[in-house]
Formats: structure tokens, sequence, C-alpha cells
């Protein structure tokens, strides 16, 4: 794994500093669109650049086409790398919290009054349609997965005042999905015994707040044709 990322590493390196040739470039543009995580790497690599620049580098120092290594040398000897690096992580890839209610909270009082839905939902159609109308997307989760009773929709205040709740049953546990539009998405991590896993697709972000050690529902989500 450590030679997988420091090859990365070295790529988004190279990236960066313009040392890539027309056509590599274009494929690793490429790879970046359809990558989440790599595309946060560089993101995160150009903001932390950005930063060492603006902050440490001597006005002396003549900043070329190789100037990322002269101004890291600087930044090294000054002894600010990991502080500054740590700092960007925090600020753009720590879970953050919910703007209105935290998914757990939302978790245990729908279990609390019931755990009954506003709208039924037991069907790829009907989740088709509810998907559509709320969000523009055709997605469904299947309805005949083994262990999975689709229940209902719920509206709750979580990421926007009306962020979709979806209930469900997986193996006889509560299991609810977060749904919003990937503009009001959050880095949403762990809490109170529950895991929150993510998944984006087209233009939601799904989040499966779940008591179980694995993601049950948003693996088989799919978009379906109209």
């Amino acid at each position: 794994m450590s030679g997988a990322g420091d090859q990365f590493d070295a790529m988004i390196d190279a990236y960066l500093d313009g040392r890539m040739s027309r056509a590599r470039r274009e494929d690793f543009e490429r790879l970046i669109e359809q990558d989440e995580e790599l595309r946060a790497q560089v993101a995160l690599q150009r903001r932390i650049d950005g930063v060492l620049r603006e902050r440490y580098t001597p006005a002396s120092v003549d900043i070329g086409k190789s100037g990322r290594a002269h101004w890291r040398g600087w930044a090294i000897a000054a002894g600010v790398v990991l502080a500054i690096a740590a700092g960007v992580y925090a600020a753009f890839f720590m879970p953050q919290r919910a703007p209105f209610d935290q998914p757990s909270e939302v978790y245990r009082r729908l279990i609390a009054s019931g755990y009954e839905p506003m709208q039924v939902c037991t069907d790829n159609e009907a989740f088709r349609a509810w998907m559509e109308r709320r969000f523009d997307e055709s997605i469904v989760i299947p309805d005949d997965l083994a262990g999975v009773e689709l229940i209902g929709w719920h509206y709750k205040r979580v990421l926007t005042p009306r962020t979709g709740v979806l209930l469900a049953k997986v193996d006889g546990e509560e299991v609810i999905v977060l749904v919003e539009r990937r503009s009001s998405a959050r880095r949403l991590g762990d809490q109170d015994g529950l895991h929150v896993y993510r998944r984006d697709l087209g233009g939601v972000a799904m989040y499966e707040v779940s008591p179980l050690h694995e993601a049950r529902l948003l693996p088989h989500a799919r978009r379906v044709g109209g």
C-alpha cells in the first residue's frame, strides 16, 4: 500500500510541478475526475503549496518551474510543513457537524417515536418517483435485497431543513439513509456507536447511518432510466 501511495504522491508532485507530458497530464486529469479521493489529495497538496509559497518563501528565492523544491526546502528548514498540513487536513477532511440535528440524534428519535415514515416506500417505482420528485435523480435501492426491508421516507433537519431520510431494516436492525444534494454535503463521521457510510451518486450525497459494521444499502444504490 505504501508503494502505491508513494507512486501517487510522485505523480501529484509531477502534475503540480508541470513536469508531465501533455498526454500524461491529460490521462492524469481524467483519473482525477473519476477518483474522488485522488481529487481531494490533489486539492489538499495544492492548498498546502499555496500556503507555503505565500508564507515561507524568502523574497530572494526565484521560483521557476522547479520552484516547489526551493521553497519546500525553506519550509522544511523552518519546521512548519507538518503543522500546516495538519491544519489544512483538519479544515478540509475531518468529519464535520451537521448544521442541524446530528445523524445519531435523528436515528434515535425515529426509533423512539415508533420508526414510522411520513411516506411509505416499499418498491422500486415508488423509490424512484420519490427521488426524482425531490432530487431530480432517478435512483433506486432495490427492493429485493436479502435481509433488507424498505419502510418509507421522512424529512428531518440534518444537512438542510428538509433532508430526505429513508427508513429501512437490515437483518432486523434499524438503518436510515440520509439523502441530500451534493451541494449541501458534509463529511459526517461515526458517532455515538453508529457508523456513517457515504456514497455520492449523480447529484446527491447519501449517508447510511447504521449499527452494522458495513454498508448494506448504499453499495446497491443505482441510477435507472426514466
